[in-house]
């Protein structure tokens, strides 16, 4: 379960990394 909170977390870190570049 805690793999997929990860996964989704660095998802979104992701994303929003993304939107500030």
């Amino acid at each position: 379960g805690f793999c997929i909170v990860a996964a989704l977390g660095l998802l979104c870190y992701l994303r929003q990394r993304d939107r500030y570049i």
